[in-house]
């Protein structure tokens, strides 16, 4: 059983479209899982790490906007029918997670509807934390909630 926690929480089922797919890796640090505006060719569900989401402007620095770790996942864009990441994304804590080719993922949750639903519950939870950032939140109590999860065990 994954530790990550989507992937932990999915119906048997759900986890069996997926599970033939996963492929367990490590994840060093700086190491870039999604690139702004390039195509998502793997999702990862981040097992032991971080992975900081950063929001690249043309005239304005970055910042990072979002934060994931073993709650989550990579490539939300998949899920919800886009090919391009929004977003830059990159591995803040050295790691594990497993890795699923996008296509994969994308015919299981076109598969199941409970995946579907599953995938979108995270993403509800997700989404807000870019909102609340991009709007102006600095990316430094980011790193203080990457600091508290790191203590929780996360």
């Amino acid at each position: 059983m994954s530790s990550n926690r989507t992937l932990s929480r999915l119906a048997g089922a759900d986890l069996a479209l997926l599970e033939p797919h996963l492929q367990p890796v490590e994840l060093s640090v700086h190491r870039a899982l999604e690139g702004r505006n390039r195509r998502i060719d793997h999702v990862y569900f981040i097992e032991v790490d971080f992975a900081s989401v950063v929001a690249d402007g043309s005239n304005k620095p970055s910042i990072e906007v979002g934060i994931i770790g073993r709650e989550g996942m990579t490539g939300l864009a998949i899920v919800m029918g886009q090919r391009r990441a929004p977003h830059a994304n990159y591995v803040q804590i050295a790691g594990k997670a497993q890795r699923i080719r996008a296509d994969k993922l994308r015919e299981a949750d076109e598969r199941s509807n409970t995946l579907h639903r599953a995938m979108l519950h995270y993403a509800h939870a997700y989404l807000p934390q870019t909102h609340v950032n991009s709007a102006g939140q600095r990316a430094e109590q980011n790193r203080a909630a990457v600091g508290a999860l790191a203590s929780d065990g996360a």
